[in-house]
C-alpha cells in the first residue's frame, strides 16, 4: 500500500475516533444530567416528605393545645380538679374531697349538760365522795407496737385551680418540646437534601468527578496527539 493510502486511512480513522469521541462525550453527558435530575428528584422528594412531617407535627400540636384549652374551661368545680390534677401529675394514690370538721372545743362539739330541778321540800343529802380511780398508765409492750400515723397534707380549695393550671401548662411545654423536636429532626433532613443536591450540581457542572474528568483529558490528549502525528507525515 503506497504512502498517500496510507494517510488516507489514517485520516478516516482519525474522523472516525474524531466521532467517536463525540458520540462518547455526548452519552457521557447525558449520563451525568440524568444523574443529576435523579438526584435532585430524590432531594426535592425527601425535602417534600420533611415538610408534610413538619406541618402533620403542627397540625397535631393545635389540636393538643386546644383540647388541653377546653380541658381548663371544663374544670370547674372542686372535685373536678382533684381528679384533673391527679390525671396530669400520675399521683399514687387519688386526691378526696372532705369537708372540714369543727374543732372538738367549740359549743357544737360538747353534748348538753343535763338539768335537774330543785326539790324544795325534801332536799336530798349530800353525796358523799368517792375518789376517783387514776387511769391505767400504758405498758411499755403497748406504745412499743403503736406505728405513727400517716401525715396528711391539706390543699385550700382556692389553690386548686392554680395547681390544675400549672399541670397543664407542664403538659403545653412538654407538647410544644415534642413538636420543636421532630421539626428539628426534619430541618436536619432538608438541609441534608440541600447539600447533597447542591454537591452534585456542582460536581456536573465541573464535569463530573476528578476520575472522570481525568480521564476525559487524556481522551482528547490521545486524540490530539494522534491528529498531530497523522498532519505531520501527511506534510512530510
Amino acid at each position: 500500500m503506497t504512502l498517500p493510502a496510507w494517510i488516507r486511512l489514517a485520516e478516516i480513522t482519525l474522523v472516525l475516533l474524531l466521532v467517536g469521541a463525540v458520540i462518547l462525550a455526548w452519552r457521557e453527558a447525558r449520563n451525568d444530567r440524568a444523574q443529576l435530575q435523579s438526584q435532585l428528584a430524590a432531594a426535592n422528594q425527601a425535602i417534600a416528605a420533611a415538610t408534610a412531617s413538619q406541618q402533620d407535627h403542627n397540625a397535631k400540636l393545635t389540636d393538643a393545645l386546644a383540647a388541653i384549652a377546653a380541658e381548663k374551661k371544663a374544670a370547674t368545680t372542686p372535685g373536678q380538679l382533684l381528679a384533673g390534677i391527679a390525671q396530669q401529675v400520675g399521683l399514687p394514690t387519688p386526691l378526696s374531697l372532705q369537708s372540714a370538721k369543727p374543732p372538738a372545743n367549740s359549743p357544737a362539739g360538747n353534748p348538753p349538760e343535763a338539768q335537774a330541778s330543785p326539790n324544795l321540800d325534801s332536799p336530798s343529802p349530800p353525796s358523799p365522795s368517792l375518789p376517783t380511780p387514776s387511769p391505767p398508765s400504758p405498758s411499755p409492750a403497748t406504745t412499743s407496737t403503736e406505728l405513727p400515723s400517716a401525715p396528711i397534707a391539706q390543699i385550700p380549695a382556692a389553690d386548686l385551680q392554680p395547681l390544675y393550671d400549672y399541670a397543664l401548662n407542664c403538659t403545653v411545654c412538654q407538647a410544644k418540646l415534642t413538636a420543636a423536636q421532630a421539626d428539628l429532626a426534619d430541618e436536619k433532613i432538608k438541609t441534608a437534601a440541600l447539600t447533597q443536591s447542591r454537591a452534585a450540581a456542582l460536581r456536573a457542572a465541573k464535569g463530573g468527578s476528578v476520575w472522570q474528568r481525568t480521564a476525559r483529558a487524556l481522551k482528547w490528549f490521545a486524540i490530539g496527539a494522534a491528529a498531530g502525528a497523522i498532519a505531520v507525515k501527511t506534510a512530510h
